[in-house]
């Protein structure tokens, strides 16, 4: 389980060997939960230390080593961008629930479907998991699953499965009410993505009022340019 914390929280648990503030630092010290944190929150978090009623009670070095444990011991992740979904009584803590929100938001990385009979002679199945669980943990993010998109073909034909839409529709079911989808198996945003994606499924989950992003293709960016062009001098 992930989980993010208000600096206030944190802070408490340091001045504060007992109560709830301190029963949390515990358990995420056990390895109970992972600790959540970003630039933002560690700035403040510094910056509640270093006020003067909470500097009296702190020494520096306490406050610097349990800086240094947020950072060497918590999930260090980007700052989030955007508004959060909901908003908090102190709008300066809206951050963490975008931060929260966004923790917690399902990837699903899609890839185009194929006849189930292809691909037990091939390892493209392998392939799609091997290369989405990479960019998973790339990211740090746990919540993610893989889908099949743009399945064509004989209806009573097997293709791999879970489709897109159906994936969607489960995980509205679910209670989820945000997903972003990564069309990992494919290069460029051509109309299978851009129809079958931005078209068919954003359709979908506006229909069960899932909040819908996706992340757009590697396309011409210049870092996968030059990893090809790279491919190609080495196999020269």
């Amino acid at each position: 389980m992930r989980a993010v914390l208000d600096a206030n929280v944190l802070v408490s648990a340091l001045i504060s060997r007992v109560g709830a503030p301190a029963r949390l630092l515990e358990l995420w010290l056990e390895g109970e939960f992972e600790l959540v944190v970003c630039d933002a929150l560690l700035d403040e978090v510094q910056r509640t230390l270093d006020q003067p009623k909470i500097s009296g009670r702190v020494a520096s070095e306490d406050a610097l080593r349990f800086i240094q444990l947020l950072q060497e011991v918590g999930e260090v992740v980007a700052d989030p961008e955007g508004p959060p979904p909901v908003h908090s009584d102190d709008p300066g803590d809206d951050y963490l629930l975008a931060l929260a929100a966004r923790e917690r938001t399902p990837l699903v990385f899609t890839a185009h479907s194929i006849p189930r009979a292809m691909a037990a002679t091939s390892p493209y199945v392998a392939d799609f998991g091997a290369a989405a669980a990479a960019v998973a943990r790339r990211l740090r993010h746990a919540r993610w699953l893989l889908a099949y998109q743009s399945r064509s073909g004989g209806p009573r034909d097997p293709w791999l499965e879970p489709d897109v839409g159906e994936a969607i529709r489960d995980l509205a079911k679910a209670g989820e009410r945000r997903v972003v989808l990564a069309p990992i198996g494919f290069v460029v945003d051509h109309v299978e993505v851009l129809y079958d994606l931005d078209t068919e499924a954003r359709a979908v989950a506006a229909q069960h009022g899932v909040a819908y992003h996706r992340a757009a293709a590697v396309n011409d960016h210049p870092e996968f340019v030059e990893m090809l062009a790279e491919l190609v001098r080495e196999a020269a």
